[in-house]
């Protein structure tokens, strides 16, 4: 579950100005994991940085704190895994699903080769 959420999190992350559908639910189920482990510290202002980033007709300054807060939150999880693992284990269950991830990860991949599927997933 980690992998795809790590997988998802560095396609989204130089993209995270196109971010739509999917990938804003991924990013608030991202940013809502520090209210489930003591290991995750949030900055408080999460829930008002995603609005802000999601009503911004052109990204700048939201779209930019909003990543910062979910590296924030990728950084820790990476940083206490384990401690996580074990104290605090329903916090996994939080986490997005690997489907989830994987509609995010797909959306954002540079790999794709065909214009039909980048208009397609556009259309979503």
């Amino acid at each position: 579950m980690l992998d795809a959420t790590f997988d998802a999190w560095r396609m989204l992350s130089g993209e995270i100005d196109a971010a739509r559908g999917d990938d804003w639910q991924w990013i608030q189920e991202i940013l809502a994991l520090p209210a489930h482990t003591r290991y995750i510290k949030a900055a408080g202002d999460e829930a008002m940085v995603c609005s802000a980033a999601m009503c911004e007709t052109w990204p700048g300054r939201w779209h930019d704190l909003l990543r910062a807060r979910v590296q924030d939150v990728i950084d820790a999880l990476v940083s206490h895994e384990r401690e996580i693992r074990a104290m605090d284990p329903g916090m996994f269950a939080r986490m997005p699903s690997p489907s989830l991830c994987d509609r995010v990860r797909k959306r954002h991949d540079p790999t794709r080769t065909t214009l039909g599927m980048t208009v397609q997933e556009l259309a979503r």
